[in-house]
């Protein structure tokens, strides 16, 4: 079994693929020890960042009381179906997002107001019943610095939230 694994790694990225994932996939400001880290995770979980299974994103982080930007691998929702139908007990997933009432806490009191909600059921063939998950549009938006929504969540608001839920 060491065997297969050690061909497995070997075969994992040829040397072009690890050249095109360095000047494509990677910011520019990216130091080698932050290509090596990330492109150590995409080879432990087999995730190829040209498949876009695995992305390299800058990420602010306060180191010592100062703000320092640095590159960290990212798995999306591609990156764990391609992790589920891998581990051969994925037996499917099913997501709906709808209007619906939700709890929110607002000046101090709890209030129910409708908000887009997402719901994922994953299935496993090793359990009776699926995993169930609720996601609110309002917890999960995502807003620029100045308090914007992004574009994706601005024009495709059930698409990105339902993304969430299955992730």
């Amino acid at each position: 079994m060491s065997a297969i694994k050690k061909v497995e790694k070997s075969n994992w990225l040829t040397n072009e693929e690890k050249q095109i994932i360095r000047k494509q996939f990677f910011p520019a400001n990216a130091s080698d020890i932050e290509m090596k880290y990330c492109m150590s995770v995409a080879e432990k979980f087999n995730l190829n960042p040209i498949l876009k299974q695995i992305f390299f994103v800058p990420r602010k982080a306060k180191v010592n009381n100062q703000w320092i930007e640095k590159i960290e691998p990212l798995a999306g929702r591609d990156s764990f179906l391609t992790l589920a139908h891998r581990s051969g007990k994925f037996n499917g997933i099913e997501t709906i997002a709808e209007i619906k009432p939700s709890a929110k806490f607002l000046n101090g009191e709890w209030e129910e107001k409708n908000d887009l909600v997402a719901i994922s059921k994953v299935y496993r063939k090793d359990m009776d019943r699926p995993i169930v998950v609720e996601v609110a549009y309002s917890e999960y938006v995502q807003k620029t610095n100045k308090g914007d929504i992004t574009k994706f969540w601005k024009e495709k608001p059930e698409t990105m939230l339902k993304k969430v839920a299955e992730s």
